[in-house]
């Protein structure tokens, strides 16, 4: 995201726990300070269901 190479994130979240040897959505680098993060503006939100579809941009 910071080469600017990312657009938006849709992401879909389900009400369950998948435990410690679940694979991550994502491989992060660990964060220095609060300064790095990625900052992101939620565009859209919806239950489809139980789930929950977000639609986030980079800002």
């Amino acid at each position: 995201m910071h080469a600017g190479l990312v657009d938006e994130l849709l992401l879909y979240i389900a009400p369950v726990l998948l435990g410690d040897s679940a694979r991550p959505l994502l491989h992060l680098p660990t964060l220095a300070d609060m300064a790095a993060r990625w900052q992101l503006r939620m565009l859209d939100q919806r239950m489809l269901g139980e789930d929950m579809r977000l639609l986030l941009r980079p800002h």
